[in-house]
């Protein structure tokens, strides 16, 4: 069976479908966001949030170190990895992705995943703190075509039923 890759903007459910869908499957379940945090570790010898990793040292550095994580992933085997929402944007990390698995899109109506971030604070990468909305709602626009172009599968995680988001993802790719 094919690694499962699964792309999104933030707060669309990578990490929460990628758990139970790796689950479900005796995966392995890997957040790159976490491979990132480890190597930052083993780099600076420091314990810093990827949020936090990002605000300290720029989206420069976070990508590099991104890159690095994501290479780490190359050879992996039954899993299910969830990558940042950025991670796609980088061509080199472009080349690697195609090369792991099966990548799924996993959509949001714009409206619903604004409210989902929103709810858990807004991220470093926004710079308008007063009102997010409008700039998020760009940054959704501008990834959407990436996200698909890049995609081998949609799913469309709008509802919160995440069961129902995982039997559609084992139906597609076929897995029994």
């Amino acid at each position: 069976m094919p690694n499962i890759i699964l792309i999104g903007f933030k707060n669309c459910g990578k990490s929460t479908i990628g758990k139970s869908l790796a689950q479900k499957l005796n995966y392995q379940f890997t957040d790159l966001d976490e491979v990132i945090e480890n190597l930052y570790l083993q780099k600076n010898h420091k314990n810093l949030a990827f949020r936090e990793i990002y605000k300290k040292h720029g989206s420069e550095y976070f990508r590099n170190l991104e890159f690095d994580a994501l290479k780490k992933l190359a050879n992996k085997k039954n899993h299910v990895l969830a990558l940042g929402g950025g991670t796609p944007f980088n061509k080199c990390n472009q080349d690697i992705i195609k090369k792991l698995g099966e990548i799924i899109y996993l959509q949001v109506d714009s409206k619903k995943l604004i409210r989902r971030i929103k709810q858990k604070g807004i991220p470093a990468f926004i710079e308008n703190k007063i009102n997010p909305d409008e700039e998020i709602l760009n940054l959704i626009k501008s990834r959407e075509p990436l996200y698909m172009a890049l995609a081998d599968f949609v799913i469309d995680n709008t509802p919160d039923e995440f069961n129902k988001t995982i039997q559609n993802i084992i139906k597609i790719l076929n897995i029994t």
